[in-house]
């Protein structure tokens, strides 16, 4: 099988969907899969290299700080490396930039899209500072942000059991 993962980042150690995506993308690898993950190039321009069996294909970003990479005008290097690759199945790793291309690129080729979510607005609310007093309201429009996204996928996952629950109490309208 041909497995394309996105993710607004790939070789961070010190990202936790980072880890998630590089373990399960050399795992498939080593069970026989053909394995590309895309993601943004923290050089700021686009490079194919191949770590762990795994080609990483890396997109033009724009760094606003520590894992934050906006990563617009990318559709015609996503449309590229679907038609390159030629996918069985996408597997995004977040709702972001990157993925909400390859989303709509990918449907536009009739390529099955499944997801993992590893969002919580709880994790942004404390890194972000945002209020108490607002954070209901600013959770609320973050679950809605994401499951516009994730709405649109064949199929979603989480890490954890726990994960699931959460993510099944939103109003997430696919399998979990």
């Amino acid at each position: 099988m041909r497995i394309l993962f996105s993710g607004q980042s790939y070789y961070r150690k010190d990202n936790g969907q980072a880890v998630f995506m590089i373990r399960l993308a050399e795992g498939l690898v080593a069970a026989g899969h053909d394995v590309m993950a895309l993601a943004p190039s923290e050089k700021g321009v686009s490079e194919r290299t191949v770590i762990g069996g795994v080609i990483v294909q890396t997109v033009p970003a724009l760094h606003i700080g520590h894992n934050l990479n906006i990563t617009a005008f990318n559709d015609s290097q996503v449309d590229a490396t679907l038609a390159e690759f030629r996918p069985d199945v996408v597997h995004i790793q977040d709702h972001f930039f990157l993925n909400r291309t390859v989303l709509r690129l990918a449907r536009r080729r009739n390529i099955r899209v499944v997801g993992t979510n590893h969002f919580l607005p709880a994790n942004w609310s404390n890194n972000l500072f945002i209020p108490r007093s607002v954070q209901g309201v600013v959770h609320k429009a973050m679950w809605y942000n994401m499951l516009e996204v994730f709405n649109q996928l064949d199929a979603a996952t989480t890490p954890t059991e726990t994960a699931v629950a959460i993510l099944r109490k939103q109003d997430i309208h696919i399998p979990v």
